[in-house]
């Protein structure tokens, strides 16, 4: 039994940490397209990532399941037999999170310079009202006749 258990939840592990990587190199990928202000791919890569979140949430629960399944007296030798795999997972989650705070201070960024963009209009569009405000009404009927 604890052989086969060890099995399931490693290959689980595995699973989670195959998807942990793709999460990570599309969190690289969305931060590229921030950078370059990609706005579509950016959008793809969202999308993307909350795919993959699902699949990782599903995973948790079939482990969750699982582990239930598990005799108690074999929780250590199977905490030790994925002890390296959670390793790994930690370190994937590591590097997530740091990838993930740089696309927020790109995606900052970019809102920033949105905002500003748009004060220059706003500021802008009230000058040209100044402008119309001071001028001289146009005449709308004129007499050609005297």
């Amino acid at each position: 039994m604890s052989n086969d258990a060890l099995k399931e939840i490693h290959q689980i592990l595995k699973k989670k940490l195959d998807a942990y990587t793709e999460f990570l190199d599309l969190t690289l990928l969305l931060k590229k397209a921030l950078e370059a202000e990609e706005m579509a791919v950016a959008a793809r890569m969202i999308e993307r990532r909350a795919t993959l979140i699902g699949v990782i949430d599903g995973l948790d629960r079939e482990a969750g399941r699982y582990r239930k399944t598990v005799p108690y007296h074999l929780m250590g030798i199977i905490a030790r037999g994925t002890a390296s795999i959670s390793s790994d997972m930690d370190e994937k989650i590591r590097r997530i999170l740091s990838a993930n705070g740089d696309c927020c201070f790109a995606a900052t960024e970019r809102l920033t310079k949105v905002k500003r963009e748009l004060q220059s209009l706003r500021d802008q569009e009230e000058g040209l009202r100044g402008y119309n405000r001071h001028s001289e009404p146009m005449a709308r009927f004129l007499n050609v006749r005297t």
